[in-house]
């Protein structure tokens, strides 16, 4: 007999309640026993895999409140059934596993970074935090990813170090998803001004460069380059809004323009 073996399994042929049982297992348990989740792996032994694995890992383990416990059963319900509601709850586990709280993250960043970086009304923040809270959204937690992101420090420690490439690999990852499943926000420009400076002082030049390109196509794609100057009452919330859109648009420009400047001397000095 003639036998087609492209399509059959590697493993040797099995028959009766050993092949039985083989059908019925479903292969969603098989894969959470032979795939085991980023926190119950000791970090000693994270270190060692590839930065890639370590990413899918940790992506799978972000999941596991959005995810029932069998999803081949018809009378499962999925907790979160939307884009905006699985990527908040993607950050939320991610910032959980990390150690860190985010009251903490903010209080960090308005304190710091957004001292030399103000691209963002503190007020309009926290108003939008609030109804974060009820109504989550991808944009929004994405930029909360970054904000998380850039608040890291390096460190002597090379597990430390390498969770916070990991971080920065998964930040990269879900800024990227989210683009290609909501609208273009300020969020996502904010996010992606957050995200080039983060790759720039770290030396990434080529990919800040590749990141402040996408974020100035989507803040061309708002209007940002044609915003005019705020004619409303000073701090006012239409004001607030006015002055936040010019901010981010030249936060935008002054990365661009180092980024581009940095690449033209390193061509320079190869020619």
């Amino acid at each position: 007999r003639a036998v087609c073996r492209y399509g059959e399994p590697e493993e040797a042929r099995r028959s009766g309640s050993e092949a039985t049982a083989s059908r019925t297992a479903s292969p969603l348990r098989i894969n959470q026993r032979l795939a085991p989740t980023w926190t119950s792996i000791p970090r000693s032994l994270r270190t060692g895999l590839c930065p890639c694995l370590q990413l899918s890992l940790l992506l799978i383990n972000s999941l596991s409140e959005v995810l029932p416990s069998n999803v081949l059963d018809s009378k499962s319900t999925l907790n979160f059934t939307t884009t905006d509601s699985v990527i908040a709850s993607q950050v939320a586990q991610i910032i959980r596993v990390e150690g860190k709280h985010l009251e903490e993250i903010l209080l960090n960043y308005f304190e710091s970074i957004h001292l030399w970086l103000p691209i963002m009304s503190r007020k309009r923040f926290q108003d939008q935090y609030t109804e974060f809270q009820t109504t989550p959204s991808a944009d929004f937690a994405i930029r909360l990813l970054t904000m998380s992101l850039i608040t890291q420090h390096p460190s002597t420690e090379s597990e430390v170090d390498q969770n916070r490439n990991v971080l920065y690999l998964a930040t990269k990852t879900l800024f990227a998803q989210v683009q290609a499943f909501i609208p273009l926000s300020m969020h996502l420009v904010q996010a992606g001004v957050i995200l080039s400076h983060y790759e720039h002082a770290h030396g990434m030049i080529e990919a800040a460069y590749v990141t402040v390109g996408t974020t100035a196509r989507m803040a061309y794609a708002l209007g940002l380059h044609n915003k005019p100057c705020s004619a409303e009452v000073e701090r006012s919330d239409t004001w607030l809004e006015d002055e936040e859109a010019l901010s981010t648009w030249w936060g935008l420009v002054i990365c661009d323009r180092y980024e581009t400047c940095i690449r033209y001397s390193m061509f320079s000095n190869v020619v």
